[in-house]
């Protein structure tokens, strides 16, 4: 497998079974994946003395015309990573942060739970997350926070469509209404 594409602390490897982004040879860990138009946004952690980032890779063939870009978060623990049409949104140990990858920014949203990164979703201008043992929501903008579920002991993944939240709960799947 050769090198081809971009080199942003990973090597882009391709082969007749799959393409790999994330051989991290440099310290990097990444965390959480998502598509971002014809581009691969990703997180990273390096190590608990170093900034946390998030990564924009344009996908082999992009004709979209964007580019390579990182931002750096200053907290020490970053995970999920939600897109919701043009705006990318990080989750981190203390914060949900609002990418601008062209400005290399990151506005903060919210801060949470001082918590395991656990999951994040965005969808209709709310995002959703979870920590240790609650669901909740804010408004993009960081307006209307509030708590969705408090029932459980372990949160899992959440994912969305057009109605509902579904998410992970003490091992089940459960739904709400958006």
């Amino acid at each position: 497998m050769g090198r081809v594409g971009y080199r942003l602390g990973a090597y882009l490897h391709r082969s007749h079974f799959a393409r790999i982004f994330g051989n991290f040879h440099d310290g990097f860990l990444p965390e959480s994946i998502a598509l971002l138009g014809q581009s691969l946004v990703w997180t990273a952690n390096f190590s608990p003395s170093t900034p946390t980032f998030l990564f924009r890779t344009p996908l082999p063939g992009a004709s979209d015309g964007s580019k390579p870009a990182s931002v750096a978060l200053n907290d020490p623990e970053v995970g999920p990573v939600a897109v919701d049409g043009q705006h990318v949104f990080v989750r981190t140990k203390h914060s949900i942060f609002r990418a601008d990858l062209p400005a290399k920014q990151a506005t903060l949203v919210t801060t949470v739970r001082n918590a395991p990164v656990a999951a994040l979703a965005a969808g209709g201008g709310t995002l959703y997350w979870n920590d240790h043992a609650s669901l909740n929501a804010v408004s993009e903008n960081g307006t209307n926070p509030r708590s969705l579920d408090t029932t459980g002991k372990v949160y899992g993944q959440i994912t969305l469509d057009a109605q509902s939240i579904y998410f992970l709960r003490d091992g089940q799947v459960f739904r709400l209404q958006r």
